[in-house]
């Protein structure tokens, strides 16, 4: 059983070792630029892509081993480097909700590029390192996980020395700690930013190099490599390098420790297999753990400007452009293909759930808030404080997450009784205009 218990963590490695350098790209994004940068899985897929591509004469032309490394590596800085010109550094004296979904939406771009180049085919990406077997204690493991955690345990040494040493680093955690007092010091905000990107960005592409072993060129598997790795940093209070290091290790090993758990007899089952789902579950109950923990401690970026989202316009007369779009819905639903049906059903169902789970979210912040005594909302970001308690500085990742169908409440449009929409939503708990007269404010995400 002690035999079955090293394998497994020994196996746990390589997992270990890509959540460990993505948490490290997202820990470096973050003092750098303020970002909490949800595409780092997305630079670690094309990066895997353009890998496969460079030996696999897909541009009529296969690179040497060494050669098509440092081409990816190249690749993925390339991208981080565009994004971080194109949409971040404008975004800088956004606000952190607004940096979140332009990172969120990098991600998608970048998936639908790659489906679009590369095809929906997955990609073996090739293996840099040895594959033999290697006996450790009486536990036998291939060799190349141990090849990936001593690559990740150098490169995070040597992002150790570099921020610890050298005046960039210093610079960097100067800016990290107070930007507005680096400016004052001479400090460049933007070339940080840029310097720590490139950096990043290399990391992450690293990590989509020797991800051989575990995954495979997709759209899907590198990307949600984030999940995890987001817990890791957010152990790591976004700050200390050396921690998200080893809380990644952690995660892949605890990961790997599940699956040789689901093995044993007393594990619950379903027509014999065990039941799925429980290393997603790990990571799910890691982060409430991080959010608990350290949420309330994470480090702030001191910056010049903290700009909420403007309020979305009250939209007006939607009974006509709802009764079109209904229509032309339903025709669509009736001559499209097949895959195109089933394309629009699936956007159709999700929309539901998450405008149904950005309804709920509504309701609880605004119960939460009245008990408080605030009744004057007039933007999410205040809104989103209900949530303080529990996800402290990451309040406003939770409720974005939550309200991604960026629902639209109009209490104008509350129906629910014959009473008056005024009285209405301001005989709700919570509500912004209880006691107040009707102003025809609403609620807008």
């Amino acid at each position: 059983m002690i035999t079955d218990v090293l394998q497994f963590i020994l196996l746990g490695l390589g997992a270990g070792a890509v959540t460990a350098g993505m948490a490290m790209a997202v820990v470096i994004t973050f003092r750098g630029s303020g970002i909490i940068n949800l595409a780092t899985g997305a630079i670690a897929m094309v990066a895997a892509y353009a890998f496969w591509a460079f030996r696999s004469d897909f541009f009529h032309v296969t690179l040497p081993t060494w050669m098509a490394v440092f081409a990816s590596l190249a690749v993925s800085v390339l991208v981080g480097v565009l994004f971080e010109l194109a949409v971040f550094r404008h975004l800088r004296t956004s606000s952190p909700l607004a940096r979140l979904v332009a990172s969120l939406g990098i991600l998608l771009v970048l998936q639908a590029t790659m489906l679009l180049w590369f095809g929906q085919a997955t990609k073996q990406i090739p293996n840099i390192f040895p594959e033999g077997i290697v006996d450790v204690l009486g536990a036998q493991v291939i060799a190349n996980r141990l090849w990936m955690a001593a690559a990740v345990v150098v490169i995070a040494a040597a992002l150790w020395a570099l921020f610890r040493y050298t005046r960039f680093g210093l610079a960097t955690r100067a800016a990290s700690e107070n930007e507005v007092f680096g400016m004052l010091a001479g400090l460049s905000p933007n070339q940080l930013s840029l310097a720590n990107t490139v950096l990043a960005s290399a990391v992450a592409g690293a990590m989509g190099i020797v991800s051989a072993p575990l995954a495979q060129a997709d759209s899907t598997t590198l990307v949600l490599f984030i999940v995890p790795a987001l817990a890791a940093a957010m152990f790591s209070g976004f700050s200390s390098l050396t921690w998200a290091c080893v809380a990644g290790f952690a995660i892949g090993v605890g990961q790997s420790l599940m699956q040789w758990v689901a093995t044993l007899s007393w594990f619950p089952t379903d027509r014999g297999n065990p039941l799925p789902g429980i290393q997603a579950l790990l990571t799910f109950v890691l982060l409430v753990i991080a959010l608990s923990l350290r949420g309330a401690s994470l480090p702030s970026r001191g910056e010049l400007v903290e700009k909420r989202l403007p309020l979305a316009p009250r939209p007006g007369r939607l009974a006509v452009p709802a009764a079109v779009l209904l229509v032309v819905g339903v025709v669509l639903l009736t001559v499209l293909p097949f895959s195109h049906r089933q394309a629009l059903m699936l956007s159709l169902i999700g929309m539901t759930f998450s405008n149904g789970v950005a309804f709920f979210i509504i309701l609880s912040t605004a119960a939460t808030l009245h008990a408080a005594g605030v009744t004057d909302i007039q933007t999410s970001a205040q809104a989103a404080e209900a949530l303080r308690p529990v996800a402290g500085e990451f309040t406003f990742l939770l409720f974005s997450l939550g309200t991604s169908g960026r629902c639209r409440w109009h209490s104008s449009r509350w129906r629910a009784s014959r009473a008056s929409p005024c009285r209405t939503w301001s005989s709700m708990p919570g509500s912004a205009s209880r006691g107040a007269p009707c102003s025809g404010r609403s609620w807008q995400w």
